[in-house]
C-alpha cells in the first residue's frame, strides 16, 4: 500500500499535501495511545519521504484512540482501530471538498 502512495504522490503533483494519521485501539492510556500514534504516524511519513515524496507534502498527525473505525469490543476490532490513515489536505495548495479536521470521524471511507 505504501509504494501505491509513493506512485500516487508523484503521478499527481497536485495533490500538495497529505496528513499522515495514527490510529490506536482502546487498550492503554491516553497519553500513551497518542504517543503510539505519532510514533506510527511519523514512521510512515519517513518511509514516504526516504522513498522520494517532498517532506512539504506529508505531515504526521497521532490520534490515539479517539477515532476508532469499529469498537474495541474483540481483538479483530482493535486490530482494525490499529492503523494509518491518508488524508489529501491540500489539493493545487487548496483546501479539497469534503476536509475533515486531524483526527476527527471522516464520514467519506
Amino acid at each position: 500500500m505504501l509504494h501505491r502512495v509513493v506512485r500516487l504522490l508523484k503521478k499527481y503533483p497536485n495533490i500538495t499535501e497529505v496528513r499522515v494519521e495514527g490510529h490506536t485501539d482502546s487498550d492503554g492510556n491516553p497519553e500513551g495511545n497518542k504517543v503510539l500514534s505519532q510514533q506510527r504516524a511519523a514512521a510512515v511519513v519517513a518511509w514516504l519521504v526516504a522513498k522520494g515524496v517532498e517532506p512539504a507534502r506529508v505531515h504526521a498527525v497521532g490520534c490515539g484512540a479517539t477515532d476508532p473505525l469499529v469498537p474495541n469490543t474483540s481483538p479483530e476490532n482493535k486490530a482494525k482501530n490499529r492503523r494509518t490513515e491518508f488524508d489529501v489536505t491540500r489539493l493545487d495548495g487548496k483546501r479539497p471538498d469534503g476536509y475533515t479536521e486531524p483526527c476527527a470521524p471522516n464520514t467519506t471511507r
